[in-house]
């Protein structure tokens, strides 16, 4: 079985959904924004690896909440953190997370990225046209400032 062509423009022009015939799951274009909690979250990161340069786990971070801290691991496609290779105790993916070169030059609000990325499957299908730095990607609801320090 085949997606008609049309179906798929509308993923991926009009992040319109259609249910795929060969898997019967959904198919969409997903629009993340880097949010303010991913860039606090992201900052608490920053201040760690500085102080002790090595991968971190997102429950050693401290968010407020969960979701801060699993959303994180989506800065890994604006490559502003790179996912460790190891494993834990299960063999699983360990989720171990530190800065990229490119992370700490947006920590330091020297490098701007996209506001939002567009996802299919997890993986990049576009960008926004917009750009932001961590000050902007903060927003008014928290303090870059006291954050740095």
């Amino acid at each position: 079985m085949t997606v008609d062509s049309e179906s798929m423009r509308k993923v991926l022009t009009e992040r319109k959904a259609f249910k795929c015939p060969c898997c019967d799951r959904l198919v969409k274009v997903y629009r993340r924004k880097l949010n303010s909690e991913m860039a606090r979250t992201f900052l608490q990161l920053y201040k760690a690896y500085v102080k002790f340069p090595r991968y971190y786990s997102t429950r050693e971070l401290k968010p407020h909440d969960n979701k801060a801290a699993s959303d994180i691991i989506y800065l890994v496609h604006w490559e502003l953190i790179e996912k460790s290779d190891g494993v834990n105790s299960s063999l699983a993916p360990a989720g171990m997370y530190r800065p990229t070169e490119k992370g700490l030059r947006f920590a330091h609000r020297l490098e701007r990225v996209p506001s939002h990325v567009h996802l299919l499957n997890n993986k990049v299908v576009g960008w926004s046209q917009d750009t932001i730095d961590i000050k902007e990607a903060l927003g008014s609801k928290f303090n870059y400032a006291e954050l740095m320090n």
